[in-house]
């Protein structure tokens, strides 16, 4: 490849790899909402143990001194955190949808669909659109290239352009 020409390359990846981020944004959070869910289920569980403690023991409730406070303040943190995420969540899927939308190939777009917005594993998609697996990443690809083409704007990819 020509030296004089490489960045545009090297931007074209940068760019695509951002559109990809961009797809998976909803994925991500999803797991992020049902980690810290986890965690407020053990927080309230510990809670529920060391009421328990605390009644059988008969141990007054000052100054806390199980610390039965500060787990319930680190619960609530917790759940305010995923309705924030949840509501970042909702927002990642309606741009992940909108930007799946703007694809001009509908085999490709489904393509994208099964993947980003329904979860699809890849041997699914191969099997549920009778592609191979291998033409199902070429689709992709050409998909992410189109996506990703100059003067898109793309959240989160700040690229600076070179003049030759």
């Amino acid at each position: 490849m020509d030296e004089q020409y490489a960045w545009l390359y090297q931007d074209m990846e940068e760019r695509t790899e951002a559109v990809e981020k961009l797809l998976d944004q909803p994925h991500a959070l999803s797991g992020e909402i049902h980690r810290r869910k986890m965690k407020i289920e053990v927080l309230r569980r510990a809670v529920s143990r060391l009421e328990v403690h605390l009644q059988k023991d008969k141990v007054r409730y000052t100054p806390d001194p199980s610390g039965k406070q500060e787990l319930l303040a680190e619960a609530i943190d917790e759940e305010q955190e995923v309705l924030r995420l949840e509501k970042e969540y909702d927002q990642a899927v309606l741009t992940a949808a909108e930007w799946i939308a703007g694809i001009f190939d509908p085999v490709a777009q489904s393509i994208m669909e099964m993947r980003y917005m329904d979860r699809m594993s890849w041997d699914e998609i191969a099997l549920r659109t009778r592609y191979s697996r291998a033409q199902v990443f070429r689709i992709r690809r050409k998909a992410l290239k189109e996506l990703a083409a100059p003067g898109k704007i793309i959240p989160g990819c700040f690229t600076v352009q070179k003049t030759i």
